[in-house]
């Protein structure tokens, strides 16, 4: 009878994502969008400092810290690359945790993000990192700065020369204070931040008049192309400061022959190739986020908005066009140590430091969903610290996408219910994820994941739970013919630090379903068709109820297909009414539902979530993913990203000055909704950004956990004749 191929993880691997144990080594045939040798990819380094045989804490730190920063940050060895690099913000950030931790009698411990060789991810980490028991040289925050501990800098991060004085002097009181270095209310002027991919910084909508002379200059001070650009950086980016952006505009407008396309290729932003969503293009998602958040007319200003400065943060094309959010959060956390990073260097030269407003409008379907993983919970720790005043985020377009179940105690006695199909699709060159959630803290009578699951493949292969259940911190494979046909991740999922939020420990399974086809005309190595998911009561344990959710998989519009989206199928399950409609609710006895589709990312506390509704009537556009109630999260509020139901969308610049593309989605609900909060902003409004924009929302009569505390009055409207529907 064919059974599942138990193996341990080690240490390591227990805590880590299961999506990447999965990329690290993809069984079966290469995967599109698998690591490049050549290329660097962001990880996550665990460092854990020892104080033994010292007579001060800091001592010892130093001591421990020199020779793991070598390690990590040490330069290309002759005639080859090095197996890690970091840029001196990420290095920064972290020395900055490890200093308030040991100063404020705390472990010392902390995470260093660094970029891993795409030919080491099959490894552990430990391999590439030597013991420093006996290390005796002392790293100091000069070396992390000014990067002598051989770190690899991002073009235009390091401090200026000459200014190691006025930078460093005062780096250890303010870090070993324990502070974010926030300014007074009065002198933290707002920056918009905007992370996402294809931003289209030269476009008119960014620029503003010089009072003097009334040429147009970027409003762009800082701008990060992560993982593009043409010069010798390790794939980690190409940074860019408004004199340099400034003078590529100046290029620009000097000449009648030369286009804003020659301005991206110039500077290696608009790389060709079958995976870049690059800026060649006539519409891009950055830029229309971008524009909906912080956008004007430099002819027409409004509202001040046109007198605030602008952050990018481009990320990497293949952390998008791979809508499972795999490497995408890294990407993101070293974009916001990278705001961190500036914002301390103004703080320390006595300068007002920034207020960052950001808005992100990426999401996942699968998590814990409780604000306690990934960016929701990077988010809100941000924060709660000072470093950032307000993220935006997209509470999602998957409402009717069938992606998510949730049964009871009392459902998993119900064999009706928990018959549950998985639609695995034809053509799909990604693997496909599935994640059960346990939501008991300590399952009884054992410490295996307390729900039982059998899959049943599409020839009627049935794999049965074995004996014992499935334990955390292993690894269950199912091979046909030598090849990986399914694989499940049993792990413990511990709560992260989040101020003011508690959590428990949880119970993860991961399915992870390899590609079905090869994209060479050839099938891959998973059978497609529809696979059965059969829950039930554990031998050992028992769940109060248990969460699913297919992960998203869908290559985003824009890059060359691969992924196809997996669904859940039910008998119960009404896709449409009687009506030919799409329900907005949860309809019957199903175990699939609607509440609880909420994004991933956008479970935070602090963070400004926002669902989408129609300008029309103020309905729910049907397609706005909704919460599963009030606790732990629901969407902060709705914006307007469709104008009717007959006219779905609403009317944004292209990637060119001068053009029009028609979009709708939460991705432009959010940031319209921190467009509004920060205009109040502006005008002296007490409070967070968030604070002011609940107290501005339109009473509504939705359901609160499609729509949150009201309706974003207005709608994002460009005034030019030029956006005009032609």
């Amino acid at each position: 009878m064919p059974g599942w191929t138990e193996t341990p993880l080690d240490a390591d691997e227990a805590h880590r994502h299961p999506y990447e144990l999965w990329y690290a080594s993809p069984p079966g045939a290469a995967e599109i969008g698998a690591p490049r040798p050549d290329r660097y990819y962001p990880q996550i380094v665990a460092l854990e400092l020892s104080v033994s045989g010292k007579t001060t804490p800091l001592g010892a730190f130093l001591s421990r810290a020199h020779a793991a920063w070598q390690a990590l940050t040490r330069p290309a060895p002759a005639g080859g690359s090095a197996p890690f690099v970091a840029t001196p913000h990420d290095a920064a950030y972290a020395f900055a945790a490890l200093m308030r931790a040991i100063h404020a009698g705390e472990a010392a411990r902390t995470e260093l993000l660094l970029f891993l060789r795409g030919d080491l991810l099959q490894s552990p980490l430990e391999r590439h990192l030597p013991r420093p028991e006996n290390a005796a040289l002392a790293v100091t925050s000069a070396q992390i700065l000014r990067g002598d501990t051989g770190l690899t800098p991002v073009r235009g991060c390091l401090p200026p020369e000459g200014s190691d004085t006025a930078l460093l002097a005062p780096l250890e009181t303010a870090l070993t204070a324990g502070t974010a270095l926030p300014p007074r209310p009065s002198e933290a002027p707002p920056v918009g931040v905007v992370i996402d991919h294809a931003i289209g910084f030269a476009n008119q909508v960014f620029r503003r008049r010089t009072p003097k002379t009334a040429s147009l200059r970027s409003r762009f001070i800082r701008f990060w192309a992560q993982g593009d650009g043409l010069d010798d950086s390790p794939g980690i980016g190409t940074a860019l400061d408004a004199a340099r952006i400034n003078r590529a505009l100046h290029e620009l407008t000097d000449s009648p022959y030369r286009t804003e396309a020659d301005l991206y290729e110039r500077l290696g932003l608009a790389a060709d190739g079958p995976d870049h969503h690059h800026l060649k293009k006539r519409a891009s998602h950055g830029t229309a986020v971008g524009h909906v958040a912080f956008g004007t007319d430099p002819d027409a200003p409004e509202a001040g908005l046109d007198g605030v400065d602008l952050m990018g943060i481009q990320l990497p094309a293949a952390s998008v066009a791979r809508t499972n959010g795999h490497l995408h959060d890294l990407y993101v956390i070293s974009g916001l140590n990278w705001l961190w990073y500036h914002r301390l260097q103004e703080a320390i030269a006595g300068r007002p430091a920034p207020d960052y407003l950001v808005t992100h409008s990426f999401g996942t379907f699968a998590g814990r969903h409780d604000g306690l993983d990934g960016l929701s919970a990077e988010f809100d720790r941000r924060l709660d610290a000072g470093e950032i005043r307000a993220v935006a985020a997209a509470a999602g377009n998957s409402l009717q996408s069938a992606t998510h179940a949730r049964l009871t105690a009392a459902d998993l006695a119900d064999s009706a219910k928990c018959d549950i199909g998985l639609a695995i699709q034809p053509d799909d060159r990604s693997a496909s994820f599935v994640q059960l959630w346990s939501d008991l803290a300590a399952p009884a009578g054992g410490s295996g994941f307390p729900v039982g699951l059998s899959l049943t493949l599409p020839d009627g292969t049935r794999l049965d739970p074995p004996q014992g259940g499935f334990r955390p911190g292993h690894a269950y494979d199912y091979a046909m013919r030598g090849q990986t046909v399914a694989r499940l991740y049993c792990q413990r999922s511990l709560p992260r630090a989040v101020p003011g939020a508690q959590g428990h420990e949880r119970r993860r399974l991961t399915l992870a379903i390899p590609a079905t086809a090869d994209g060479q005309g050839r099938p891959g190595t998973a059978p497609e068709g529809l696979w059965r998911l059969r829950l039930g009561p554990a031998e050992q344990g028992f769940a109060d109820q248990v969460a699913l959710w297919v992960e998203r998989g869908e290559t985003p519009e824009g890059f060359a297909p691969a992924g196809r989206q997996a669904y859940l199928e039910h008998p119960a399950y009404l896709r449409f009414d009687a009506e030919g409609r799409r329900p907005a609710g949860d309809t019957g006895t199903a175990p699939i539902k609607r509440f609880g589709t909420l994004s991933a990312a956008a479970g935070s506390r602090g963070v400004i979530t926002a669902g989408s509704c129609r300008a029309s009537d103020a309905s729910v556009s049907a397609f706005s993913s909704a919460s599963a109630g009030p606790d732990p999260a629901q969407p902060t509020c709705a914006a307007v990203s469709e104008a009717s139901d007959i006219r779905p969308d609403i009317l944004v610049t292209g990637t060119y000055s001068g053009s029009t593309v028609a979009v709708r989605g939460t991705s432009f609900a959010a940031p319209f909704a921190l467009r509004t909060a920060l205009a109040r902003l502006l005008t002296g409004a007490p409070g967070t950004p968030r604070e002011i924009l609940t107290r501005s929302l339109a009473p509504s009569e939705a359901d609160p956990r499609h729509i949150g505390q009201g309706r974003v009055p207005g709608m994002f409207s460009p005034t030019p004749d030029r956006f005009t529907r032609r």
